[in-house]
């Protein structure tokens, strides 16, 4: 329990602690001893103040309009999110666009004036703080025997004693002369009387004594007026007030400055909230607009945008970098709109051919219609591979040997002398695969017909003949042939180096190894497994369609530097365009 203050300088000196919590032991001391006086030279008298009223030495309670601001704020916050949620399209687009970018920097510009405008206008504004800094009622007895608290003046028991600090502060940005006061201050304790005041404290130290001596200053029941005493800038003093009641209402203030304002609170912001609002847009504003810029100018010299709905459908080989070349189209172009599609080259050429809408975009894996109604585009040349099981018996094949296991002539490892007597599980893609016709053009492969379903044996449950799936995306025949170390199958090269447990293996001492890609003098010196990628539209696309603006990005030096980490090889490369216009 803490010890109860004894006398009048303990109780001085706690008050003061509780008010200046940082302040320097030795000014304490100082301001103890002339509280102490003042009380004695104002007639009053105590005997062991009770705990209590240091207790009450407490922080007045923040003002509701704190949190309702704060309220208000959180608010106008989210109903600025759902805006742009909203709006995101044309906000977006806006963002990128000239003249989008030319309204964001005159809008940083503006803002930024008028913050300046505010911050100035307030840097010279008159103001003049007045904040209550104790309000403490003081116990005239107490539960304990023995501690009583006895106030009196002129002979008579005060009811209801209190004690009130308040300090008077010019905030302002300019002096205050006599004449600035319209009305003079004035501070009303509604319901309470006032049985002492002294003035104290003050900066500079001749304020204090001038204060009470000026014509105006005047003490009436509940209220004391303040005369209109000249205050240079930071200039303030304190009035310490002894009163009785219990009042029917806070301290008030009452007053008016020419040009000016009387403020209540801890301190006066020198950041009025409308500089600090304008200075956020400002900042904002310019962010957005340095973005903007720095993302136009990493944008591609060739790019044209244009608005609109597209479906890319086709080969599942192509799927990842189409996913990440729709995905950066979309970041220039807002109002762009890609779906990605598709089962397959093969599928996807039929579903061109059926399309009326105009939006339709297939990929697929070469060439693999002459029907005239149908556009196509080269885009890269794609290298594929043979992979196996990480775990699998064989590293290395021939074409005669992809040949036969693929059309079901050899179904076990031991035919290749590469491992224990296991049956071949044969991974393949389904017939409408751009991949597939790649492994039967390029390899001259005829390979046989489905015979399982699960990829480990034979529908018929028969240990005879060839165990054959057929899987509808490169990504399955990745993860079946991950799972078996007796599966074959075949996908793009990135597709196999992306899965730690497949390897990609060389055919005919040509192509992959685990450690070497396929570069393109590998191709042009014989590996056989690759196709061209193509785009293909119904038609010639018309200029600026969302059609024609697309491929025009394929087609761009942004889009070939993706689909080098890829490991295709662009067509706009020199070296790749001999293999492209076959």
């Amino acid at each position: 329990m803490a010890e109860r203050p004894r006398d009048l300088t303990d109780v001085s000196r706690a008050l003061l602690r509780k008010v200046y919590p940082n302040a320097d032991a030795r000014w304490l001391e100082q301001q103890v001893h002339l509280a102490e006086e003042r009380a004695r030279f104002g007639g009053l008298v105590e005997d062991h103040p009770p705990p209590s009223f240091v207790d009450a030495a407490a922080p007045p309670r923040r003002p509701l309009w704190t949190p309702l601001a704060g309220v208000l704020v959180v608010a106008a916050a989210v109903l600025l999110v759902v805006a742009v949620l909203w709006f995101r399209e044309w906000i977006a687009e806006s963002v990128v666009d000239g003249y989008g970018q030319l309204a964001m920097g005159g809008g940083a510009v503006a803002a930024l004036v008028i913050a300046v405008v505010t911050r100035v206008r307030a840097s010279g504004e008159r103001v003049l703080s007045f904040r209550v800094r104790l309000d403490s009622a003081v116990e005239t007895g107490s539960a304990r025997a023995g501690t009583p608290v006895l106030l009196h003046t002129g002979g008579q028991a005060v009811v209801d004693p209190s004690l009130v600090v308040v300090r008077v502060k010019n905030t302002g940005g300019q002096e205050i002369e006599p004449d600035d006061y319209v009305n003079p201050l004035s501070l009303v304790f509604p319901g309470r009387r006032i049985l002492h005041i002294e003035v104290t404290d003050s900066e500079p130290q001749e304020l204090a004594s001038l204060v009470p001596k000026q014509p105006g200053y005047a003490l009436d029941r509940e209220r004391v007026t303040l005369p209109r005493v000249r205050l240079r800038r930071n200039a303030a003093f304190k009035l310490v007030l002894y009163l009785s009641g219990k009042g029917t209402g806070p301290a008030r203030s009452e007053g008016r400055l020419r040009d000016g304002r009387i403020v209540t609170g801890e301190t006066d912001r020198r950041l009025r909230p409308a500089t600090l609002a304008w200075s956020g847009t400002a900042i904002l504003l310019a962010g957005v607009l340095g973005a903007s810029l720095l993302l136009a100018s990493t944008r591609p010299a060739e790019l044209e945008c244009a608005n609109g709905p597209l479906t890319l459908d086709g080969s599942t080989a192509f799927r990842p970098v189409a996913t990440r070349l729709a995905g950066a189209y979309e970041a220039y172009c807002p109002r762009a709109s890609i779906t990605l599609t598709g089962q397959g080259s093969v599928t996807g050429l039929e579903h061109l051919k059926a399309d009326t809408s105009g939006s339709l975009l297939v990929v697929s894996d070469g060439r693999l219609t002459t029907d005239p109604n149908l556009h196509p585009t080269a885009l890269a040349v794609i290298p594929f591979a043979i992979v196996v099981n990480k775990d699998g018996p064989v590293g290395t094949l021939r074409t005669g040997e992809v040949r036969q296991i693929f059309e079901g002539d050899m179904t076990n490892w031991q035919q290749l002398h590469a491992g224990g007597d296991s049956q071949i599980h044969v991974v393949t893609r389904a017939p409408g695969s751009g991949t597939r016709k790649a492994l039967e053009s390029r390899l001259l492969v005829k390979q046989t017909t489905r015979t399982s379903t699960d990829c480990r044996t034979r529908d018929d449950h028969s240990t005879d003949g060839p165990v054959v799936c057929e899987l509808a995306s490169t990504a399955a025949v990745i993860a079946a042939v991950a799972a078996d170390p007796n599966a074959i199958g075949y996908t793009d090269i990135s597709a196999a180096k992306e899965e730690d447990r497949v390897q990609a293996i060389p055919v005919d001492n040509a192509g992959p190894t685990p450690t070497e890609e396929i570069p393109l003098r590998r191709i042009t010196s014989g590996y056989k497994f690759w196709a061209v990628e193509q785009v293909y539209t119904k038609g010639t696309p018309p200029p600026n369609s969302p059609a024609s603006a697309f491929i025009a990005y394929l087609t761009s030096e942004e889009a070939a530097n993706s689909m080098r980490v890829f490991q295709y090889i662009p067509c706009r490369d020199k070296d790749a365009a001999p293999l492209c216009s076959r």
